[in-house]
């Protein structure tokens, strides 16, 4: 991969000379850690609706003046944690991976993810870290580490 000839010399010595698995290390380790904190916030919160359905519990709640029952209304929370739950197990494997340099599609996947609000890890909190994984990534020598 061709280097930058716009770069200052500093930075070019700089990132000719990373170690490939220290330039991953931080980014996967903080996205493994917000994943794995929105997976078991994320099943609670799955947990607590299950019940409110099977108890009969969200039957006997105020119901909204949307004109959507509250059931509804559960289900379709449950839905869509379902598939921020999902998001969030592709993003733990994809981390695992780039701490390991085993695949780099599957670190690239898991970093755009957490890019994504509302499906990413912890919502907000994924943002910065896909983000720097997405920068680790993006250097010369990471990539060529993977294969």
């Amino acid at each position: 991969m061709a280097t930058n000839p716009y770069a200052s010399p500093g930075k070019r010595d700089a990132d000719s000379n990373i170690d490939p698995l220290t330039a991953v290390r931080g980014p996967a380790t903080a996205l493994i850690v917000v994943s794995i904190i929105c997976l078991v916030v994320v099943s609670l919160a799955l947990l607590f609706s299950g019940f409110l359905l099977l108890s009969g519990t969200a039957s006997r709640m105020q119901q909204p003046s949307i004109g959507i029952s509250k059931e509804t209304q559960i289900v379709i929370r449950m839905l869509w944690s379902g598939i921020i739950l999902a998001a969030n197990v592709v993003i733990l494997i994809g981390a695992i991976r780039m701490q390991r340099l085993q695949s780099y599609s599957w670190a690239k996947v898991a970093a755009t993810l957490a890019v994504i609000p509302c499906i990413g890890p912890c919502y907000l909190l994924g943002i910065p870290f896909g983000i720097w994984a997405l920068v680790a990534l993006s250097k010369p020598g990471v990539r060529q580490a993977f294969r």
